[in-house]
């Protein structure tokens, strides 16, 4: 459906349909990538799996940081497909900003306001208190390019 109304949708991630590859060296995480030119900014809230912990909560996993990071943490344990964008309960995300034309301001939640819990098992995600909405800075996005899936 969201094909057809000219959309392009973000769900079941790692099964996202082709796109034109930007690079020879497109991989598995391209999506995350593609999602930050888009001006997305997800932040991991909660890690549950060897290889990521504590330390990646809060990561901006839509950043060439945060990819490389998650990536490398992840091929410790030979992560399997979609590990990278978090399909297999590796991590969980939450959107604080994205493109302009559907978020008109940014989620903002101050340092003091994200406490650790510890589950156990390798599993820990962040309580967060004080969330704000913030205005944006005035910008112009029209220059963002987002890749668009082929149809299959």
């Amino acid at each position: 459906m969201a094909l057809r109304l000219g959309l392009v949708p973000l769900s079941y991630l790692w099964k996202y349909p082709v796109l034109p590859s930007p690079s020879p060296a497109a991989d598995e995480a391209q999506l995350l990538r593609d999602m930050a030119a888009a001006g997305l900014e997800a932040r991991i809230v909660k890690v549950a799996s060897a290889g990521l912990d504590e330390d990646h909560l809060w990561e901006r996993v839509t950043s060439s940081e945060g990819v490389t990071r998650v990536k490398a943490a992840l091929k410790k344990f030979g992560a399997a497909e979609g590990a990278a964008l978090g399909e297999g309960g590796e991590f969980e995300t939450i959107v604080v900003d994205g493109p302009r034309e559907l978020f008109k301001r940014r989620v903002v939640v101050p340092e003091d306001g994200r406490r650790i819990v510890r589950e156990g098992g390798g599993s820990s995600w962040l309580a967060l208190r004080g969330a704000q909405l913030e205005n944006k800075p005035s910008e112009d996005d029209a220059n963002r390019a987002v890749q668009e899936p082929l149809l299959m």
